[in-house]
């Protein structure tokens, strides 16, 4: 096999031979340094700098025009005289531009830009802090970005997403530009993602459905894990705490011994000849500040590539992450009295096997750097799942197969990057849960341009078409009368984006894109019991939803002495047509059997949310002290276009008497489970071998929920909501404090504390969040 996709490699591709050639080396002018993927054009062909620097590219005799240009770094222009048969060795040293913010990203449009040439909005946090913070789940540092909040395991970016209850997700997550998100319930497997091998989290911000498909409804996080050095390198990390008492006696269920959390975590880089390896591993025992909700983990990790030896520009690997699951979970609480307890003392107690496999291959050409990727996943998710006090509960077994292959081509002398694909996607999803055996297919096509014109203007175009079909383990009964067992549906996408450089350092941006999003299976057909008398309903007639967003916004950046940054504003819009959300409501008749009471995803109507974001980021040196800063603060307005359709479909009809979805007072047009008002900020100061890290978040009251949750009628069933929101009416402000000492240049000591000021703050209705949380964390670096 090996042997003919060689074969078929350079049957593809006619190298071109030059009797002549220029090699050499590109360093750092400061640090000397070697600098790895610069590119270098001689006239039509060009290459790329090795792991090491080095570069050798062909030459015409006579006069050649070498020009060097790396992100961060001024372009180079070298101009060599060469004879023929003759080769020519040189030291290019490259100097970094004076304003530019040294951040590369490559989300944006799937190849590496300044973020400050990208022309839609994007924030990154770099492993420093997600290892400063003690990160165990991904999701609490991604919390720390500006408009960005995640409840119950689903992301929402600027108020795109309300509540949906792990099950549905708008925001794409991508760990190396894979989708890592489960088939059947389409929710983000963040416990998969290993923590102690990131390089730095990327987060879009608005509709990317044209590059990255249907879940990038709301935006995209990209984890970009980290390959080795040229020097080995190995970490390992120990960390105990524990759930300090909460202020209120009676949520203190624990008595005199407090839940504890501990953990450790390693990761070893190290290059063996053309071989970059890591490996890693975590482990983490919580007892939870919850009744009965504990959960163990054990995971995994793995990444290869190979450089071929034989074939220039070929290189393949293997990625792998493995994942032992013990946890427990609840939904509602007993009440507002005795919060940490679970409604019935009942939890949903899983023990799971997760694990993904990512083969890939990848062929940059070295004559005219085309490159040409194949990369796949495959991911096995089992949830054995046991409820009401450990009786056999519903299982879900899903396997997702994923491949995408991806052309890009770069012309220099155009100044245009040409980025276009296919991708495939086979789930096939196993349940009581999803009522039988469930099948789905996705195929899409994407292309997208981005060029530079002249010195000042980048400009984006992009398309996709989504093609999705899933043949169901039963046929449904749909509201117009239909029996149905299979759903199809597919959709173009188109996104434009702009970026003019005004000045030196200030960049204006405007960007417009479409989104689309099929429902996922758990939506379409999930069906349990999750406490008593309370269910999660399914809809067979759950209709795709698809939408836009848009944005205009600046970037200035700045750098004044030691200050270097940046300060962005940014007014968006987006809009949604047949918006899904899941609503909390009456369902079905009361019965001896049930309640008709639960949560059920259904189209809502046609949405408008608006808002104004402000973020920056930067870092300050004088003297001994450096200064590190990200925060942000988001407004939204979200509204919707239709309100008669939304607050006023009745059900009376049918012997009930509710709305599809509901809300506290229809009167004020706010959209369910959302913040009005949000601001973050992350301060870090070093200075010496100590540093001293503040996490800020604040949220305002989240004023329209469901309303039967504030019903009178049914306060008996899930007490206490309408006495939390009294109490907690005034929002959340949450600070974290974190403490590092290094002892010496192998070893640091840190204490941790989350929710320093002990708080009382809730996600949602009937789900109060952790007590203060103190931890010592001891880092070894060899």
């Amino acid at each position: 096999m090996k042997h003919f996709f060689l074969t078929l490699v350079i049957c593809l591709f006619q190298l071109i031979s030059f009797s002549q050639t220029i090699k050499g080396i590109v360093i750092d002018k400061n640090d000397k340094s070697p600098l790895i993927g610069v590119n270098i054009f001689n006239q039509t062909i060009g290459t790329t700098s090795d792991f090491d620097g080095n570069f050798e590219i062909g030459a015409n005799e006579g006069e050649n025009i070498l020009t060097f240009s790396y992100i961060g770094y001024k372009d180079f222009k070298k101009t060599v005289s060469i004879k023929n048969n003759q080769s020519v060795t040189l030291e290019i040293k490259l100097e970094e531009t004076s304003t530019n913010l040294n951040t590369v990203v490559v989300s944006a449009g799937k190849f590496e830009q300044k973020i400050e040439e990208t022309t839609v909005s994007i924030e990154v946090i770099k492993s420093s802090l997600i290892e400063n913070k003690n990160t165990t789940n991904i999701q609490s540092a991604i919390d720390q970005i500006p408009g960005v909040n995640i409840t119950d395991g689903q992301a929402n970016i600027r108020g795109g997403s309300g509540w949906s209850y792990g099950a549905g997700t708008r925001v794409q997550v991508l760990v190396d530009d894979l989708p890592l998100i489960s088939g059947d319930a389409g929710q983000a497997q963040w416990s998969l993602i290993a923590t102690e091998n990131i390089n730095q989290v990327e987060v879009i911000k608005g509709a990317s459905s044209s590059l990255y498909g249907s879940s990038a409804l709301n935006g995209v996080i990209n984890i970009r894990t980290a390959y080795p050095g040229d020097t080995p390198e190995t970490k390992i990390n120990l960390h105990h705490g524990y759930y300090d008492d909460a202020k209120r006696e009676s949520l203190n269920w624990w008595g005199g011994r407090n839940q504890k959390v501990s953990g450790l975590d390693f990761l070893h880089k190290r290059k063996i000849g053309n071989l970059d390896l890591v490996v890693g591993g975590f482990h983490l025992r919580d007892e939870g500040y919850r009744y009965k909700e504990e959960t163990q983990r054990y995971r995994f990790n793995f990444n290869t590539r190979y450089k071929d030896q034989k074939v220039e520009g070929l290189t393949y690997g293997l990625n792998a992450n493995f994942l032992k699951n013990e946890t427990a979970s609840a939904i509602i609480w007993q009440n507002y009295e005795t919060a940490y307890i679970p409604l019935d003392s009942s939890v949903t107690k899983t023990s799971g096997d997760v694990y993904n496999l990512d083969p890939f291959i990848t062929y940059t050409n070295p004559r005219n750097n085309d490159s040409h990727q194949i990369k796949s996943r495959f991911m096995h998710v089992v949830n054995d799942n046991s409820t009401k006090n450990n009786e056999d509960g519903q299982d879900n077994k899903s396997d997702t197969y994923y491949v995408e292959y991806q052309y890009q081509k770069s012309i220099e002398r155009l100044k245009l990057n040409w980025t276009s694909g296919v991708v495939y996607e086979y789930v096939n999803a196993k349940s009581e849960l999803f009522q039988g055996n469930n099948f789905r297919e996705n195929v899409a096509l994407f292309t997208q341009l981005d060029k530079k014109i002249g010195s000042r203007i980048n400009i984006s175009a992009g398309a996709r078409y989504e093609q999705f079909s899933l043949t169901a383990g039963q046929f449904y009964v749909l509201e117009n009368g239909d029996s149905v067992n299979y759903i199809y549906d597919s959709k173009p996408v188109f996104r434009s984006g702009i970026n003019y450089k005004l000045t030196e350092s200030t960049y204006l941006r405007s960007s417009y894109g479409q989104g689309y999003r099929f429902p996922s299976i758990a939506e379409l057909f999930i069906e349990t019991e999750i406490a008593s008398g309370i269910w999660v309903y399914d809809n067979p007639s759950l209709k795709p939803e698809h939408g836009w967003s848009s944005e205009i916004a600046v970037k200035q950046l700045y750098k004044w002495g030691g200050l270097v940054g940046y300060i962005d504003l940014a007014f968006f819009t987006m809009e949604y047509k047949d918006m899904m959300e899941f609503s909390f409501n009456q369902w079905q008749v009361i019965s001896e059997e049930s309640l008709g009471i639960g949560f059920k995803s259904i189209n809502i109507g046609d949405t408008k949310i608006s808002g104004i974001e402000l973020s920056l980021a930067g870092s300050l040196k004088m003297n001994d002290f450096t200064l590190s800063f990200l925060g942000g603060y988001t407004y939204i307005d979200p509204k919707p276009k239709d309100p008669d359709n939304i607050y006023a479909e009745n059900y009376s009809g049918q012997g009930l008497n509710f709305y599809n979805t509901s809300s506290i007072d229809s009167s004020d047009l706010f959209l369910k489970y959302r913040y009005e008002h949000i601001a973050k900020l992350d301060v870090e100061l070093e200075h010496g071998k100590k540093t001293l890290g503040i996490s800020a978040r604040y949220n305002s009251f989240m004023k329209n929920v469901d309303a039967v949750f504030v019903s009178e009628a049914f306060s008996g069933i899930i007490p206490g909501i309408i006495e939390s929101r009294e109490a907690l009416n005034t929002g959340d402000l949450i600070l974290d404090f974190r403490f590092i000492y290094e002892l010496n240049k192998n070893n640091t000591v840190s204490l941790i504390v989350n929710n320093g000021l002990n708080r009382e703050h809730q996600s949602r209705p009937a789900n109060l969040l952790p007590p203060r949380i103190v931890s010592v964390k001891w880092g070894i670096k060899i």
